[in-house]
């Protein structure tokens, strides 16, 4: 079985008005096309404009368990892309040795 492709991407902008308040974008992570996490600014909740710092997310998919670190933001996105990567590929990683693929044993 070949390796997924991994990519970065960054989110699309809003469109219309939503455009207007919109800050800093993120960037979504994507295997083979499909989006399974991304790294993301962190804004304060009191105030939209006042970043905290970023975190990352990855959904549950196929050997991929879900995961969010909003709770413990990084200082920098390139950062938060590093450690969503690496998780991924922990988790592939994993997967492959233990011969667990889309949760189901082969």
């Amino acid at each position: 079985m070949a390796k997924p492709r991994l990519t970065w991407k960054k989110t699309p902008r809003s469109k219309g008005l939503a455009r207007v308040c919109e800050g800093e974008l993120g960037y979504d992570l994507r295997m083979d096309g499909i989006q399974v996490g991304g790294a993301n600014p962190l804004f304060a909740w009191s105030s939209p404009r006042t970043k905290i710092g970023y975190y990352w997310s990855v959904r549950s998919l196929g050997a991929i368990k879900h995961k969010n670190t909003a709770d413990a933001p990084v200082a920098t996105m390139e950062e938060a892309q590093t450690q969503c990567l690496a998780y991924v590929r922990k988790c592939l990683d994993d997967a492959a040795t233990t011969g667990r693929v889309n949760n189901k044993k082969e």
